[in-house]
């Protein structure tokens, strides 16, 4: 696996100490642990890896977890379960993952991409500095943002990391997108975060410094909008008109969150 050196943008990080209650304004959350997840209805190949886009989401992050916390995504690899084993690498995935100070954490944006001349696809990772985690868990906003040619990670309207990614193909996953860990992932992996807002766009929306949105509003460019205020029992509804429910799997609502 090929870990790029991302440019670090931010020098001193920290998982920010974000005003309670849920800055989203939203009184509806949906907490994913352990195997629990939330998929995407009908979002396989719906995200063009290889355009621009903006993928968005207002997380809590819970506290100490051993080994791969994931956040996004739908990453598989040849062998990675007996369900779902493809040629070679596929789709991308965000993730936390723990560093030798049990208090810190990496943000890793993990995609699979291949260089030109070259059909055989390799893992392209964007690892930040060790983010310090709070000792009760916040809300957070995490964007990533793909334009032509570079990459950025934002974390609370700050830029967190960037990397050029010029002349990169990305090669998709044949399934669809998940929240926390996707169905038949690896064991090391476990979902361990709160979530109250999704965004997906197919425009840039960030290319510098920020205020996040408490609210996400939807507009022309908006081919995902997840509502926790308006879901319940099973399903997050998509309020961005595609019909990419959220089908929950194993996760708990939590009232005022």
């Amino acid at each position: 696996m090929r870990r790029i050196r991302a440019q670090i943008i931010a020098a001193c990080l920290a998982f920010a100490a974000a005003v309670q209650p849920n800055p989203v304004g939203a009184q509806e959350a949906v907490r994913l642990e352990d195997r629990a997840k939330i998929e995407l209805t009908d979002t396989k190949g719906f995200l063009n890896l290889n355009g621009v886009w903006t993928v968005e989401m207002w997380v809590r992050p819970l506290g100490e977890k051993t080994g791969e916390v994931a956040l996004m995504g739908d990453d598989c690899w040849k062998g990675m379960s007996a369900e779902l084993s493809p040629a070679g690498a596929q789709g991308w995935t965000l993730r936390l993952n723990a560093v030798r100070n049990v208090n810190q954490r990496t943000l890793d944006l993990t995609m699979a991409g291949s260089s030109p001349g070259k059909r055989k696809p390799r893992w392209i990772r964007l690892v930040s500095q060790p983010l310090t985690m709070p000792e009760k868990p916040v809300w957070n906003h995490i964007a990533i943002v793909k334009q032509v040619g570079i990459i950025t990670v934002f974390l609370n309207g700050d830029p967190l990391m960037a990397q050029s990614v010029a002349g990169l193909r990305f090669h998709p996953a044949p399934t669809n997108l998940f929240l926390g860990i996707r169905r038949h992932t690896v064991p090391t992996r476990s979902s361990n975060a709160d979530y109250g807002a999704l965004r997906i766009t197919d425009r840039v929306r960030y290319t510098r410094k920020f205020k996040p949105q408490k609210v996400f509003q939807k507009d022309g460019r908006t081919v995902l909008l997840l509502d926790f205020n308006v879901g319940q029992g099973g399903v997050v509804p998509d309020t961005g008109g595609g019909g990419h429910h959220g089908l929950i799997d194993g996760g708990e609502w939590l009232d005022d969150a």
